[in-house]
């Protein structure tokens, strides 16, 4: 028991058998509590005598006008220019963003997750490091406050802005087929992420379709870190027989590549054919130009954040998706592979 004998919210999770946040969204009465578990609460708050304090009553009607933002790397860039978009458009309904980044740490993640629900935030936004994590999909059912995730597919209903990741990775590979390529390498992100996974499936699609044997050598799956990308692309142009074309499917996996492919002394387009992923300065500035997949992270931001507005203003509604288009843009950086390397 707490002080003079007091029972604490403590005390009932521990009779209850279920964790303070939880104690607390009963308290308060928001966020998803299944019959059972509230009853089970609510049956230890009646056996103890626990009386919340009438400052946690009071929150139940107050804004903190803050949106918390959960991302895994805030040097992505992809993910600053979605968190920017996003702010801009809060900021003219008279909220303010608190960012939280992972480091791709689960623990990290889990704990933004926990903190944004202590009456410090009104909604998220999130992008998720694992999508098949069920602590993750506990917290995100069963979250105090609206989140709007980016990118990833849950097992349940829930407020989702998607980029198109599946037919610009099938559409540059028969691009590069035409070119006379046959050994076509991807670096793309863990199959634990929506965006990873369906790059490899279309990867593998367009392989088949070009009538080429899948040959797991030539794929690096990493998180999106410019060093993984350096170090991927180092293991993949020191094989015995090096591939002639390189996918990069992700902005920062792009970075690390460029820079071992200039370490190695190889020119692009005539050692290497280079694809890139997302629009920027360097895309558009380095010698040659890159061709790139290009996705429109503004718009997702922009959905993001409506989406969430949205949701604060009709809590009841049902979960609502957007889908944001990429597109394949040509630039010098791909050409046929070396006379050596044609079959």
């Amino acid at each position: 028991m707490g002080s003079f004998g007091q029972p604490t919210i403590n005390d009932v999770a521990l009779r209850a058998g279920v964790s303070n946040m939880t104690v607390s969204r009963v308290v308060m009465g928001k966020g998803y509590i299944s019959v059972k578990t509230r009853e089970r609460v609510e049956a230890a708050i009646n056996e103890l005598g626990y009386r919340p304090n009438e400052l946690a009553k009071s929150m139940r009607n107050n804004a903190t006008r803050s949106i918390g933002f959960i991302l895994p790397d805030l040097t992505n860039t992809s993910n600053a220019v979605v968190a920017q978009t996003a702010e801009g458009i809060l900021a003219q309904s008279g909220y303010r963003m608190v960012l939280g980044s992972t480091g791709f740490s689960p623990e990290q993640e889990s704990q933004f997750f926990s903190m944004f629900q202590q009456n410090t935030v009104d909604g998220v936004i999130a992008v998720i490091a694992d999508e098949t994590r069920a602590h993750i999909h506990d917290l995100v059912q069963n979250s105090r406050v609206p989140i709007v995730v980016l990118n990833r597919d849950l097992p349940f209903p829930v407020d989702t802005v998607y980029s198109e990741d599946r037919h610009c990775i099938r559409d540059v590979m028969q691009y590069l087929g035409r070119l006379g390529h046959r050994r076509i390498a991807l670096i793309t992100a863990p199959l634990t992420m929506r965006p990873g996974r369906l790059r490899h499936q279309a990867y593998a699609e367009a392989l088949s379709e070009l009538e080429i044997e899948f040959d797991p050598s030539l794929v690096r799956v990493r998180h999106e870190i410019a060093a993984n990308g350096y170090q991927a692309t180092l293991e993949l142009l020191r094989q015995a027989r090096r591939p002639t074309a390189l996918i990069v499917a992700a902005n920062q996996l792009g970075f690390g590549a460029l820079q071992a492919v200039q370490e190695l002394g190889l020119r692009i387009p005539r050692d290497l054919s280079f694809v890139g992923t997302d629009e920027g300065f360097v895309t558009s500035v380095i010698d040659p130009p890159l061709t790139a997949i290009s996705r429109d992270m503004e718009l997702v931001g922009r959905h993001a954040a409506n989406l969430l507005l949205s949701r604060l203003a009709e809590p009841t509604q049902s979960p609502q998706s957007a889908t944001v288009r990429s597109e394949v843009i040509l630039r010098q950086s791909c050409d046929r592979p070396p006379d050596e390397t044609l079959p």
